[in-house]
């Protein structure tokens, strides 16, 4: 007559292997976590620098955008925050669907400017970390944006 059920032997062995199994894919999570948040916030930073340097086109003015690392966000000076038209432009890369770590920039006094033409003032780049992950948006005169790995 054949059982019914498991023996509290066989539950043991497989909740043991089930630890084993999570305890091994567990840290490689936490990993591809952190590559995807890191790469996330550098696409929404070139997409941002993107959107700054066609409103200086289309405006003819200069257009400037602050970048602070004490507080790991950015914002495009002068221009209004697409969800409220009242705020000013302001990405908190700390707060946002991207946790991440604004580690480093090489922009004079934090700020880079787009020239009224399009152009990049100056060249300079970002580091953004999150925890073993990171990644470097660089701008290049006159308009090349690069994301890259250190």
């Amino acid at each position: 007559m054949p059982r019914a059920g498991f023996s509290l032997v066989e539950l043991a062995i497989v909740v043991l292997v089930m630890g084993i199994m999570v305890g091994v894919a567990a840290p490689k999570y936490a990993e591809a976590l952190n590559h995807y948040r890191v790469e996330a916030a550098a696409r929404r930073i070139v997409a941002d620098l993107k959107h700054a340097r066609q409103n200086a086109i289309t405006g003819s003015a200069e257009q400037r955008i602050t970048f602070e690392l004490d507080t790991d966000s950015y914002t495009l000076d002068g221009m209004d925050d697409i969800n409220r038209s009242s705020d000013e432009y302001t990405v908190d890369l700390a707060a946002e669907g991207y946790p991440v770590d604004l580690s480093t920039t090489t922009f004079p006094g934090g700020a880079f400017r787009w020239e009224h033409d399009g152009n990049a003032f100056v060249s300079g780049s970002m580091t953004l970390a999150s925890g073993s992950a990171s990644r470097v948006v660089t701008v290049s005169h006159p308009c090349s944006i690069v994301i890259s790995t250190p």
